[in-house]
């Protein structure tokens, strides 16, 4: 398990070479805004892809977090968990259609605590 701000291009083509095979990035209420975070470019989540074709990306935003989820292009992403009760179910479906339209497999696992 990783937050998004300590996720950087060193760290995912260090794991390209290891033989993880699940990496949950999870945002929480201690994840700065989006603002302040950079996604991983795409060319190195592509050359880790290769590298480790075992490795399964799940995305999460958890607890009092009202955002989306911070999303890692060209990432080999497996599923997208939410689990926070700020997140709105017709916006989290809007958000989902636009993200499945841009990937060929999509999972959406949605957890809505009251």
């Amino acid at each position: 398990m990783i937050s998004p701000q300590n996720l950087g291009e060193d760290l995912v083509q260090l794991l390209a070479h290891t033989n993880l095979r699940h990496l949950h990035v999870i945002q929480n209420r201690y994840t700065p805004g989006d603002i302040n975070i950079r996604p991983v470019p795409g060319k190195i989540w592509k050359q880790c892809r290769h590298l480790n074709s075992s490795l399964a990306v799940h995305l999460e935003v958890k607890g009092a977090r009202n955002g989306n989820v911070l999303w890692q292009e060209r990432a080999p992403v497996h599923s997208i968990l939410y689990d926070s009760s700020y997140i709105k179910v017709q916006n989290l479906l809007n958000y989902f259609n636009l993200i499945c339209t841009l990937k060929h497999a999509c999972i959406l696992e949605v957890n809505h605590l009251s």
